[in-house]
């Protein structure tokens, strides 16, 4: 574009003809590029050159000289309403010629190319003397005129990057539009009217303007945030809020302006915009904290009226004080509660915050202020109202909603003015029902009642009991209260689980658990692990020594930051302890609880049908029998050795009665006396599973690694963990990982394996950090029978604790792959966690940077698991494994898998640029297979391909052209696509008519065609490159007509109308109809033109 701007000016300086006129020549280039469709992106950006080259030799060029060499180049203006305004033809010209650009930035992909045209003769305009002046008003009515009328495009979606790229190369549109066309915008055009503000206000433009138009506009701001555009109401909140952050205050009335959006904001915001709004409330309050700090150090110059700023701001933060409260209550809608404790947070984080100057804006004092009738009414009692409005947050089912209610009642010391009965009452609630409760939401509430309460003062009264009850507990300080509630959340886990162990009864000759299902009605397991957990989350980084973060910091838990226990109280116990302890330390008696529960959730997530366990009971009537998969009961007992007691002599008189095998003529009786709720079961194991992993990978293993040894100790081991430790945890990961076939189970336990991975990497000293790559070498090489990596890139080990310890890690996976009973491989469930297992170690090797190569290599067998047809081509393991019984087909598909989600992975997809190719080859081959899971396998792979290719589609209706590509650019990333897709339509073709083969891959092979844009030179090509297509895409249509079922096309129309260049009739193809036999009428204009193959021809 710059050499053809270059020759135009060259050619216009040096031209006799040029000077006075436009030679020939000249003419006819604007005839050849306004003779292309305007809507493609090169021929704006050919217009905005050649417009150029003239303006800059010709400056003195007048609009009535433009519109005549338009004329003269057969170029039509639009004929466009409202234009009997304007007294000449010249200016009804300006007029449409605008529109005309305006009305292409419509189109995303166009519309900064049009904005660059739109604001070069603007610019010119501007530039010019008074003769011009009609002519630059008409162009900008044109912008008030288009942006005022009835869209169904989005409004400010389309006009905004065209608004943006006309602001920053011509300012002055900006500032005329305010002054003399605010008043005629409808309520349509207010999107334009606002951004126009919003770029005053911005660094593009003036910075301080006049408060009266904000002012002026209230009624309209009104309206636009009333709208039904989330943009809109961005745009109105954002143009107040610039306004307040970005100049000095000199009109109070603003801050009303301000209070009443947010006052509206409460009752209308949408979920998503939610964080918007509390944003700008803490950049406004953020101001005029500082505002007013500034005027209390005796800095009037920055204060207009430093008198009256006391009193407006003090009014402006109780007033929204009161509008959050007054939205707290039992009664209130869940958005309008959500809303006003998110705001109300953002609120008072930025008041407790503010200087000692001003600490009459501390938010209790505000709150203390706005209690209606002091006289009356003491002020506690007020704040105690005030808690509990917010404690209604406490309760709320949104983790948000409980997040921000603890939040602001900890910064405001509300706790403090609650009533002692309240806190007993609650805290017992909490640790009594809160924690036992089957519902999950219910026992979801426990975890953040349990972080507020453990900031609550001590009674004054301390019970006679000093046992480990909930009453003793709150009488302790902060510290001890957390390091017993520890305890005390371990020691009802360890009493759960005795009575899960404890009852057990015979079905079919297998021995199964029924005490599980009293654990999952009267106290599951997760709700106790999530209360656990919620106080071994990461809050913030320290280092050893308390110093800022290093390379050698460590993520301490909450119980440590918040709460203020020493974080080697986790690992061993303290000396004071205020009560008998007789217990190990904290991370000893979970780490022992952690098989023992595993193995007990086997039973069902390791079911081959999960959801579809049943609770029936038993011929005795008087107990419940799990109705589980024998194979899993019988190998899921290697997981730990069982511990059974026999403390409930109810529960022992239990365990000595077994039952007898149900006959067929009981089964539906006993069908029909299944519990109302079986559903409870399997959500207390699979939930289970999720924060074990969750813990097992947090800062708990993490800690007590990294904080028990100095930086000059060479050590291999730690003095909290061990290496064995470390095995048990990896064996728990891997076991869910191979053999669960839960999706909640699996897919969550991939997080907490990732994190555990990655601190096997952070232990360079150990021979730890080599597991997760000789995981993936033997993962690999017994999926595909090839080495990942080679035998002499893998790390020797050479000492005899190195050697150990890589033995150990083989053996913890070895031991499930050669089992061949263990079912580790997973046809149905898309492989189960087989996908998230590798995906896992290769996303902590590459976020590490130590998969340079390996990841090449692992796609390589991967791939050539999917290309092999037959299993003799595929190498065998010498040792018996659970992959040697699997067909070609089996290892297809679960490298298939695979596949999909490393290409999906947003760390390791990006760094496959040099294999999409071939995997895109292999999931179009895949859609052609007689086998139903491999072509399911393959369309989901395909899909990804697509969204890694194209990019996400963010439109819900229809593909936005964000999400395309010129034929001419893919076919140069993948040169050997377009061979390959003539060859693949030849395929379907002739297999078009089987029931199974060809219909999936003809559809996708043109679903791809459609996401092709025009080549990038479209205006000066012959489109050669697509043309090659279009006689298969034809002979699909009669394939589409002779086959039902098959439905192909919209998206054929979609490829014709993108497709036809310009030396097709594109004009005919817009006008084409859906039905097939329009399409095909159509077809006898190319078929003749078209050099087709003998194949497609007898199709067609």
């Amino acid at each position: 574009m710059i050499t053809f701007e270059g020759l135009l000016e060259f050619h216009i300086a040096t031209c006799k003809d040029c000077l006075q006129d436009f030679c020939a020549s000249l003419t006819t280039v604007l005839r050849r590029i306004v003779s292309q469709p305007l809507w493609q992106r090169n021929t704006l950006l050919l217009l905005t050159r050649l417009f150029t080259a003239v303006f800059r030799c010709r400056p003195t060029i007048s609009m009535e000289s433009v519109h005549a060499w338009l004329l003269s180049s057969d170029f039509r203006f639009a004929r466009v309403m409202n234009t009997e305004v304007f007294s000449t033809p010249s200016l009804r010209h300006t007029f449409s010629l605008a529109c005309l650009l305006i009305n292409c930035a419509r189109d995303i992909v166009m519309a900064q190319a049009a904005g660059e045209l739109y604001a070069l003769i603007a610019g010119k305009l501007t530039s010019s003397d008074a003769v011009q002046k009609d002519h630059l008003d008409a162009w900008i009515s044109a912008l008030v005129f288009v942006s005022s009328q009835a869209s169904v495009d989005g409004g400010l979606a389309f006009f905004r990057p065209f608004l943006d790229k006309v602001f920053n190369l011509t300012p002055k549109v900006a500032i005329l539009i305010l002054e003399k066309d605010s008043e005629e915008f409808s309520a349509n055009g207010l999107s334009v009217l606002l951004h126009c503000y919003r770029f005053r206000l911005s660094k593009k433009g003036p910075r301080h303007s006049s408060d009266q138009f904000l002012i002026r506009h209230r009624d309209r701001l009104y309206l636009a945030y009333q709208s039904q555009d989330p943009l809109l109401r961005l745009e109105a909140l954002g143009v107040v809020e610039m306004k307040l952050c970005s100049s000095t205050l000199k009109d109070f009335d603003i801050l009303d302006l301000f209070a009443d959006l947010v006052e509206l904001s409460i009752s209308t915001i949408p979920l998503n915009l939610r964080n918007r709004l509390a944003h700008s409330l803490h950049r406004v309050s953020a101001r005029l904290v500082e505002t007013v700090a500034r005027a209390s150090n005796g800095r009037p110059e920055k204060c207009t009226q430093p008198g009256e700023l006391r009193e407006k701001c003090e009014g402006f933060f109780m007033r929204l004080f009161d509008v959050f409260l007054r939205s707290l209550h039992a009664d209130s809608v869940p958005d309008v509660l959500a809303n006003s404790l998110a705001c109300l947070r953002s609120l008072v984080e930025t008041l407790s915050s503010c200087p000692a100057s001003v600490n009459w804006l501390q938010p209790v004092s505000l709150l203390t202020r706005l209690t209606p009738s002091p006289g009356d009414r003491p002020v506690s009692d007020h704040l105690a109202t005030v808690a509990s409005k917010l404690f209604l947050g406490m309760w709320s089912r949104l983790t948000d909603n409980r997040e921000n209610a603890m939040v602001t009642i900890l910064s405001t010391k509300l706790l403090n003015a609650t009533p002692t009965e309240t806190i007993i009452s609650l805290w017992t609630t909490t640790l009594s029902q809160l924690l036992c409760s089957p519902r999950p939401n219910v026992n979801v509430v426990a975890p953040h009642m349990l972080r507020l309460l453990l900031h609550a003062s001590p009674p004054l009264s301390t019970p006679a009991d000093y046992g480990l009850n909930p009453a003793r507990l709150l009488t302790l300080p902060t510290p001890l209260r957390t390091f017993w509630t520890m305890h005390y959340l371990l020691d009802r886990l360890e009493s759960q689980t005795e009575v899960a162990e404890s009852s057990s009864t015979t079905l079919t000759g297998g021995k199964y658990s029924d005490g599980l299902l009293v654990v999952s009605v009267s106290g599951p397991f997760y709700a106790l692990l999530g209360a656990f957990r919620s106080l071994l989350e990461v809050d913030r980084i320290v280092s050893q020594e308390g110093k800022p973060e290093t390379s050698a910091s460590v993520k301490l838990p909450l119980c440590c930051t918040e709460m203020r226990m020493p974080v080697e109280w986790l690992f061993q116990n303290p000396e004071e302890t205020s009560l008998t302890l007789d217990r190990r330390n904290i991370c000893d008696r979970f780490l022992a609880l952690v098989p023992r529960i595993a193995a007990l959730c086997a039973a069902v997530v390791f079911h081959t049908s999960p959801e579809g366990v049943l609770v029936a009971p038993n011929n005795f009537g008087e107990f419940v029998t799990l109705v589980a998969d024998k194979a899993v009961a019988a190998t899921s007992a290697g997981l730990t050795t069982p511990h059974q007691t026999t403390s409930d002599p109810k529960l022992k008189g239990s365990t000595t009665r077994s039952s007898t095998p149900l006959s067929s003529v009981d089964w539906d009786a006993c069908v029909r006396r299944v519990m109302s709720e079986p559903e409870y079961l399997v959500v207390c194991c699979w939930r289970t599973v999720r924060e074990l992993s969750a813990i097992l990978g947090g800062s708990l293993i993490r800690c007590g690694w990294h904080l028990s040894r100095s930086r000059s100790e060479k050590a291999s081991a730690s003095q909290w963990l061990t290496v064995k430790r470390l095995q048990d945890i990896a064996d728990f990961f891997i076991s869910q990982l191979m053999r669960s076939r839960h999706p909640g189970a699996f897919e969550l336990t991939a997080s907490g394996f990732e994190n555990f991975c990655d601190i096997l990497l952070s232990l360079p000293k150990l021979e730890v950090e080599k597991w997760p790559e000789r995981w993936l070498s033997i993962m690999v090489a017994d999926l595909t029978g090839v080495e990942v990596p080679p035998p002499g890139v893998c790390p020797k080990p050479t000492s005899a604790d190195s050697l150990e310890s890589s033995v150990d890690s083989d053996t913890v996976l070895l031991r499930y792959l050669c089992d061949t009973s263990s079912r580790v491989y997973c046809a149905t469930r898309r492989s189960a966690g087989l996908p998230f297992f590798v995906q896992t170690l290769l996303v902590v090797l590459q976020k590490t940077r130590k998969a340079s190569n390996l990841l090449s290599t692992v796609i390589s067998a991967l791939l050539t698991a999917v290309n092999c047809h037959s299993e003799s081509t595929i190498h065998k393991p010498d040792m018996l494994s659970s992959s040697a019984t699997l067909s070609a087909a089996e290892r297809r598909l679960h490298a298939t898998n695979v596949l999909r989600f490393l290409v999906r992975d947003a760390t390791v997809g990006p760094h496959l640029s040099d294999h999409l190719e071939e995997i895109l080859k292999c999931a179009i081959q895949g859609l052609n297979s007689s086998l139903w899971m491999i072509r399911n396998s393959s369309l989901m792979l395909y899909s990804t391909m697509m969204e890694r290719i194209f990019g996400v589609n963010r439109t819900r209706d229809c593909d936005s052209k964000k999400n395309r590509m010129s034929s001419s650019v893919f076919f140069a990333k993948f040169p050997g696509m377009r061979a390959f897709l003539l060859q693949s339509f030849e395929e379907s073709l002739r297999g078009g008519r089987s029931p199974t083969i060809g219909r999936t891959k003809l559809f996708a092979l043109l679903n791809l065609l459609t996401r092709f844009l025009p080549p990038v030179q479209s205006a000066t090509s012959d489109g050669t490159i697509v043309h090659a297509f279009l006689p298969y895409v034809f002979a699909s249509l009669k394939s589409c007509a002779a086959n039902t079922g098959l439905n192909l096309e919209q998206p054929t129309l979609l490829l014709l109308m993108t497709q036809t260049t310009a030396s097709c009739p594109i004009r005919t193809a817009a006008s084409f109809k859906r039905s097939t036999v329009n399409l095909m009428t159509c077809c006898s204009c190319y078929l003749p033109t078209a050099q087709m193959q003998p194949s497609v021809l007898s199709c067609a």
